[in-house]
């Protein structure tokens, strides 16, 4: 009976450590994807600025940069999160816009792309308030 005790008490703790160690897991996941969301947004504002600047090739340098931090917060986002999965399908818009934005911004359109930008930029917004939200 007492080693049953024990082996119940293992059983119990080994499954609370896990439990915990997931949870931590989820909670860091949560954090690196509102910190890329950040980045995605201040990508995006830098993007935006220098296209009305005409800053062309800076512009692409930041939509790159949005697109990539956008990336890395879709692969942080928890899959059971209802504000994630909001959030990633705005991110997954803004990072179509950005791509559009630097494909037109190097090829020297700059008017076109700088509406993409905006549309980029729209979503971005949109999908970081439902990331903070998580």
């Amino acid at each position: 009976m007492k080693e049953t005790w024990k082996l119940g008490t293992i059983v119990f703790t080994v499954l609370a450590v896990a439990l915990f160690i997931g949870y931590a897991a989820a909670g860091a996941d949560v954090k690196t994807a509102q910190k890329n969301c950040d980045e995605m947004v201040k990508h995006g504002n830098e993007m935006i600025e220098h296209g009305k600047a005409g800053h062309l090739d800076i512009m692409s340098t930041h939509g790159k940069a949005m697109i990539d931090s956008a990336k890395k917060a879709i692969d942080a986002i928890p899959a059971d999160n209802a504000h994630g999965k909001e959030a990633a399908t705005h991110i997954q818009e803004a990072i179509k816009h950005a791509d559009e934005a630097v494909k037109l911004a190097s090829a020297g359109n700059g008017k076109d792309a700088l509406t993409h930008a905006t549309a980029a930029m729209e979503h971005a917004n949109e999908g970081n308030k439902h990331a903070q939200a998580m």
